[in-house]
């Protein structure tokens, strides 16, 4: 089996003797040592402790250790806007006098869903001029970003439901927020930042978001129209190509095919076809630019997803509601337990 670009392949165990083939479990790019390069403390708060600023060698994604601990990562090293802010190397930019010019492009922001999780894209031009003595700026101040005047936030109808700091110039911040499956709510996201004499800001309108779930798994016994899913109108074919009998458990090997549209189509293999996929095709990779969402494909192609929680190395089903597999990462390996227990390690 070839090894992918940024994958690498997980052993079954059971079926190293009658094939020695991998469960194919992609694996995110090793992520280099990161340079860490901190302001100058001059405010003296002390509340927090100072985060490493994103120099092009720094952090490419990052957690808010205080508050709900939401995820934020970059999409770009700088904003693409900028006007007078030199090209970011491994060091703190001296530029625009320590604050954005009031002249600087205006920020932008979108909202979009992934699955079941409201994302916010950001870009803020010159923001990386800010020095305020720490980074964030005012974070060892504070555990409120509703406290400084640079914040992402996000509102609903009835006003603000949650806040972050602006962590990058051209990123992406994971709000935490999930709908529910099936079900729609209406959000409206905020950038601001203080800039030379004024402050910057753009916002979205108010509009509809709907929360994608997977929904492959056929409720056996309660689906008058087998094979069809009474909920989502997929189709399930499972056509039986041979079985090896060899001791002391047979081997099987199938083929599964699925109507529905995955939800995450970049990230599914089709080795045999589109919809098509067999026992040795499973895959498991991150969802966007972080390892915080995990997206699997199993052998039968059933969609789950797993989220990252404390430590930084474990994840947990999430998606769907019944799912209790889990997800460690040791060293190098991702290793994926199911409720019977089973581990299935990467090699």
């Amino acid at each position: 089996m070839t090894k992918s670009s940024g994958s690498v392949s997980v052993t079954s165990r059971r079926f190293i003797t009658a094939f020695g083939l991998a469960l194919v479990l992609l694996w995110p790019a090793h992520v280099n040592a990161q340079t860490c390069v901190k302001h100058a403390d001059f405010e003296g708060c002390g509340l927090q402790p100072q985060q490493c600023f994103p120099v092009s060698a720094g952090p490419s994604f990052w957690q808010d250790p205080g508050g709900t601990g939401t995820w934020q990562y970059r999409r770009t090293l700088q904003s693409p806007l900028n006007t007078c802010e030199p090209a970011l190397g491994n060091s703190i930019p001296n530029c625009c006098g320590g604050q954005p010019p009031s002249n600087s492009p205006a920020p932008t922001i979108s909202l979009r869903v992934v699955g079941t999780r409201l994302l916010v894209d950001y870009d803020a031009p010159n923001f990386f001029c800010t020095n305020g003595g720490d980074w964030p700026p005012f974070f060892t101040c504070t555990n409120d970003p509703f406290a400084d005047g640079d914040r992402l936030s996000i509102s609903d109808s009835g006003g603000p439901i949650e806040f972050a700091f602006i962590y990058f110039e051209h990123g992406t911040w994971d709000t935490g927020i999930d709908l529910l499956c099936g079900g729609t709510h209406s959000y409206q996201a905020n950038i601001q930042y203080v800039a030379s004499g004024s402050t910057l800001s753009a916002s979205t309108a108010l509009a509809a978001f709907t929360g994608i779930c997977p929904d492959r798994r056929c409720p056996c016994g309660a689906a008058p129209g087998l094979p069809i899913h009474v909920g989502s109108g997929d189709v399930t074919a499972t056509q039986h190509l041979f079985t090896i009998g060899q001791e002391p458990l047979s081997l099987p090997f199938a083929l599964t095919y699925h109507s529905s549209t995955p939800m995450f189509r970049g990230l599914v293999s089709s080795p045999v076809g589109v919809g098509w996929t067999h026992p040795y095709a499973q895959t498991l990779r991150p969802e966007d630019g972080t390892n915080n969402r995990l997206y699997h494909i199993t052998a039968e192609g059933y969609e789950s997803e797993y989220l990252r929680i404390a430590p930084d190395t474990f994840w947990i089903a999430i998606n769907p509601g019944e799912l209790r597999g889990t997800i460690t990462q040791v060293g190098s390996q991702y290793r994926l337990t199911d409720l019977s227990g089973t581990v299935r390690p990467s090699t």
